[in-house]
């Protein structure tokens, strides 16, 4: 668990940054604390689709630029296998929080990533940033 900034409000997250990590995201959880959410991490920008296999919470699903910009917010179904497409082709970090959890905290479109945090982070993981366009 890390705490990153993101649009003057503070966000704690998982790091879901390795193929594995990303394909499981929420899967089997039944809570997730206000506040707290899962960042996945992209090599490179490109289209996304989030699904909700196996994910019994409702989520609030971010998609964000490689510069850390908050681009689209979508609600997403439980157990939905229909996928939730990115209206952007050039996502690089995904942001799951609890359904209307952007609203609550008072994120909005075009808020950013402090993409210093996600570095430290990665490197505190043994990643390294370089390999996600990151300093």
């Amino acid at each position: 668990m890390f705490v990153f900034g993101l649009g003057g409000k503070q966000v704690r997250a998982e790091l879901a940054a390795r193929p594995l990590e990303r394909q499981k995201g929420f899967m089997y959880r039944d809570f997730i604390p206000e506040g707290t959410g899962m960042l996945f991490i992209f090599e490179e920008p490109s289209p996304q689709k989030f699904w909700m296999k196996n994910t019994r919470i409702p989520l609030d699903i971010g998609y964000f630029s490689s510069n850390g910009k908050l681009l689209e917010v979508h609600a997403a179904k439980p157990h939905d296998l229909s996928g939730v497409h990115s209206r952007s082709d050039k996502v690089q970090f995904v942001l799951e929080l609890n359904l209307n959890g952007f609203r609550k905290m008072g994120i909005r479109i075009g808020d950013r990533l402090d993409l210093n945090a996600v570095s430290k982070a990665l490197r505190q993981r043994g990643l390294a940033p370089k390999e996600y366009g990151l300093p």
